[in-house]
């Protein structure tokens, strides 16, 4: 296994909203501690209070709680949890979790994490290099019939039902992150994800998880409760898992880069695999 990746320390967060009356450094916000418990409490998120309060400094006091929320979860969906969320011991991952001595076990949670990799198991990585390079030419697939994919993703049907390598239907937006499929149904995907305090832990999906698919972008945003965990890999279920969302881009365009040149070494001089 190849050294598992992490993020830029730097993670972009979103601009902070201009206002006139900015609260100074000094002066907590007085709807602070209503901010942390609604996150908390509700979204099961435990943000840094420096990071919120570098959030709501540009904020006067008479914004409404509901929009002051909506802006810190698009903050820290966007955000690399290890810098923005220190929550407690009991909402992160065991350290000892990837270890393969335990056959079960379960991690109760709730947990949030940040995936840091995207794997296609149902798919060939020689289906996603063509994938990739159909992409590259403007091209995708719907069923055996190669279409033509506009700038805005729209579709228009080509010439020839012969299609792009190898069988399997998909969309023409399919090629999303890095050359996996972007549908969500079918198909079983293995994720390596991350907790706020950096650990890391393989994950694969026993049954199909909405929004766990190609169009997942690095840094998307997992909560994980009550999950099993066999031999050091985590097992993805709807009962157990909810996709958050979110993107980290910095990250998620660097891999997104570098996807293909990563799955051809995989694959080798032969073309298979």
């Amino acid at each position: 296994m190849s050294a598992q990746p992490s993020l830029p320390p730097d993670a972009a967060h979103p601009p902070l909203a201009p206002t006139n009356t900015p609260q100074t450094a000094a002066t907590p916000h007085p709807l602070l501690p209503s901010l942390l418990s609604t996150l908390t409490t509700k979204h099961a998120l435990h943000p840094h209070p420096p990071f919120l309060q570098t959030l709501l400094n540009t904020h006067p006091p008479t914004t409404p709680l509901p929009r002051l929320t909506e802006f810190a979860l698009t903050s820290i969906l966007r955000s690399n949890i290890t810098r923005t969320l220190s929550p407690p011991p009991s909402a992160l991952l065991p350290c000892d979790i990837s270890g393969p001595g335990l056959a079960s076990r379960k991690v109760l949670g709730p947990v949030v994490c940040q995936v840091l990799r995207i794997e296609d198991v149902g798919r060939s990585r020689w289906e996603q290099v063509e994938a990739l390079e159909a992409r590259e030419r403007g091209e995708g697939r719907r069923g055996w019939v190669v279409v033509r994919v506009g700038a805005e993703g729209e579709e228009e049907e080509g010439e020839g039902g012969g299609g792009i390598g190898g069988g399997g239907g998909g969309t023409a937006g399919a090629a999303t992150a890095g050359g996996v499929r972007a549908e969500g149904g079918g198909g079983t995907w293995k994720l390596l994800l991350q907790d706020a305090r950096g650990t890391n832990v393989w994950a694969i999906t026993l049954k199909d998880v909405k929004g766990v698919d190609g169009a997942m972008g690095i840094g998307c945003k997992l909560l994980l409760k009550d999950v099993a965990v066999a031999r050091g890999v985590v097992l993805l279920e709807p009962r157990s898992t909810v996709v958050l969302g979110g993107v980290i881009e910095e990250a998620n365009r660097k891999w997104v880069e570098g996807r293909k040149e990563e799955l051809k070494k995989a694959v080798g001089p032969g073309g298979a695999g």
